[in-house]
């Protein structure tokens, strides 16, 4: 006995009719009325009898609908469930990802994920960058975010570009410095600055630039996360040089964006592991996050006149 089988039989009583169940099911009515006879055969139950030039159902049919109806129901579920496999509609993901992506392109990824896709569930956790690598490498992680300029170190991690950005310099739109387009390190001379930490992967970074100009500036304050500094600069009136990315999320509370020289790039990447199939839901989340990148990048340059 086959699933078509039943499937068959199923249809005609539903219809009530040799035609209808091959209407319903796209074949040809001899096709549906040799099926009835072959699986009349292979039970050796008589299923249907024609009283007066219509089709009827014996009792025994009738009991057989009730015992595979129950399948078929169930098997409908599964169809649904494949279809949302198919589509990345329904399951979990886990991700981490350092503060500067989560609160931004992430969250506008997951936003535009979440639209199709109510049933599905998301654990992000934000961490330092040496922290989402080592989550992803021990498995605790799907996906990983970090923007940064350092590559991957790590020979069981794949990593693939999601998007480009730069540091810019931050501070109040009534700073003494917001009047000019390009701040450079020895502007920030005699202002309150809020340095991004040594030895962090940005940190390091701002060290390198002054080092370029041969400056070495005292700090007002010293933070790891560039959320943090912002909130800081905004607090004590200072500048500060974060990500593009957190620099116009702040744009909304006042803060004000100036070109930073010498130019700083970055480049985000999405990490995971090369020893784990990558899902659909995976690569739609993927695409969502590249889809945010260029949003910002058409909104055009973070510098404010």
């Amino acid at each position: 006995m086959q699933i078509r089988q039943l499937e068959i039989f199923r249809a005609v009583m539903q219809a009530g009719s040799t035609s209808g169940a091959a209407d319903s099911l796209n074949i040809s009515q001899p096709a549906v009325s040799r099926m009835i006879k072959h699986t009349e055969a292979v039970l050796a139950i008589k299923l249907f009898e024609r009283v007066g030039g219509r089709l009827h159902a014996t009792p025994e049919a009738h009991q057989l609908m009730e015992e595979i109806e129950p399948l078929f129901i169930s098997l409908e579920g599964v169809r649904e469930r494949i279809k949302d496999i198919q589509s990345g509609a329904t399951g979990n993901l886990r991700i981490v990802a350092t503060s500067n992506m989560a609160s931004t392109v992430i969250a506008q990824g997951l936003s535009r994920f979440f639209d199709h896709r109510e049933k599905f569930q998301i654990s992000l956790h934000v961490k330092r960058w040496e922290n989402v690598i080592e989550f992803v490498e021990r498995g605790v992680a799907d996906l990983g975010f970090v923007f940064s300029p350092k590559e991957i170190p790590s020979h069981s991690l794949n990593a693939q570009p999601v998007g480009m950005g730069r540091m810019v310099c931050v501070m109040p739109e009534d700073h003494p410095l917001a009047s000019q387009t390009v701040i450079r390190p020895s502007d920030l001379r005699g202002h309150r600055f809020v340095k991004l930490e040594t030895g962090s992967p940005l940190g390091s970074l701002i060290d390198k630039s002054f080092q370029q100009f041969e400056e070495d500036l005292p700090f007002t304050v010293e933070t790891r996360y560039c959320q943090t500094a912002c909130d800081l600069t905004q607090a004590i009136s200072g500048v500060t040089i974060v990500d593009e990315l957190t620099a116009r999320r702040n744009r909304q509370y006042g803060l004000v964006i100036r070109r930073y020289i010498p130019q700083i790039n970055l480049l985000a990447h999405v990490i995971f592991s090369k020893n784990r199939p990558v899902s659909i839901a995976m690569k739609k989340l993927i695409s969502q996050v590249e889809a945010s990148f260029l949003d910002y990048t058409m909104a055009g340059p973070p510098e404010t006149p």
